[in-house]
């Protein structure tokens, strides 16, 4: 299988001077998946190897207005500014009609994010490794 999407908004500003001036917003994203049933007996239908490359860029070419006081700085609702990541991962069907899937995945997710003033000599790197695995169980009925 294979399968795919792309993302591209813009957000335009509702003011544009004034106290509340705001900047447009662009925003780019893009996925790609792909799935393979292993040609093997027994295991033919039930296991499936996929791959995941995705990619998020939430603020393409924002300009930060002087009167923007940090509103988009790092905080706990706006933690990163985008991403990459790469997914391997396996499913396993043990009923014949696909009702439950059992998945294992692993990411290795490359997260950036805006160092804020004062911070290049504290660490800040501007870049964030945040890889995760997940396992789970679907079923269906």
């Amino acid at each position: 299988s294979l399968y795919g999407e792309f993302y591209y908004h813009v957000d335009e500003p509702l003011f544009t001077t004034g106290p509340s001036a705001t900047t447009r917003v662009k925003q780019l994203g893009w996925n790609v998946q792909a799935g393979y049933f292993l040609p093997l007996p027994y295991i033919r239908e039930r296991v499936e190897l996929a791959l995941r490359v995705q990619y998020l860029d939430p603020n393409v070419d924002v300009e930060t207005p002087a009167n923007d006081a940090g509103a988009r700085d790092l905080d706990q609702s706006n933690p990163t500014w985008g991403y990459l990541g790469v997914i391997a991962g396996i499913n396993y069907f043990p009923l014949a009609h696909h009702n439950l899937k059992l998945q294992a995945s692993y990411e290795l997710r490359n997260e950036t994010k805006r160092c804020l003033e004062g911070q290049s000599g504290d660490g800040c790197t501007g870049f964030i490794n945040n890889n995760l695995l997940v396992v789970q169980a679907t079923a269906g009925f």
